[in-house]
């Protein structure tokens, strides 16, 4: 063969083989819109602010995948403080979502339930800026072993600030009588 046939018949084989290679799993990850609510017991007893910061995983090449771990950690965006990390696996995923929870399917996407909690606040307000940054990895495995992908995303949260109930087990006390006159 002379030299001016091997480069091309090079590259053809080279694109014969990438095309003959197993297709593997390709994962974005996006943040849904986090909430701050505030956490209530017996009816009306505030006991502080927790936040939803929920995952959705999406698949981008065709390939099923089921997952192994998905974790994020969650930091106020202009504070830089960690308002709380979070780790889920296939069985949390399986009892949360149903017996096929962990998978993400080929050119689908599961969206994966997480919360961090407690923040710091008042009754009125969580001690946060309103807008957050979290970082996190999602591995698991496709039909030809291991993948995975790191993020990095940031949200502005959303307060939840429907009112505390009146009724409950932590009805609020009234003055006595000699309470008003002072």
């Amino acid at each position: 063969m002379t030299r001016r046939f091997r480069i091309p018949v090079a590259l053809l084989a080279a694109g014969a083989l990438y095309s003959c290679a197993p297709e593997r799993a390709d994962f974005e990850v996006e943040l849904a819109p986090p909430i701050a609510s505030r956490f209530v017991v017996h009816g009306n007893c505030f006991a502080g602010w927790y936040m939803v910061v929920d995952i959705v995983v999406h698949e981008m090449r065709g390939v099923d995948v089921v997952l192994d771990t998905v974790s994020l950690r969650v930091e106020d965006g202009r504070t830089g403080e960690l308002l709380g990390e979070r780790m889920v696996d296939a069985t949390f995923l399986r009892a949360r979502l149903g017996e096929l929870g962990a998978v993400v399917p080929g050119h689908g996407s599961l969206r994966v339930p997480m919360s961090v909690g407690a923040l710091n606040g008042s009754v009125d307000a969580p001690a946060i800026s309103g807008f957050i940054v979290v970082t996190g990895e999602v591995l698991g495995n496709d039909e030809h072993g291991r993948v995975g992908a790191s993020y990095r995303l940031s949200a502005v949260v959303t307060i939840d600030d429907r009112p505390v109930p009146i009724s409950g087990a932590c009805t609020p006390v009234l003055l006595s009588d000699s309470e008003d006159r002072a």
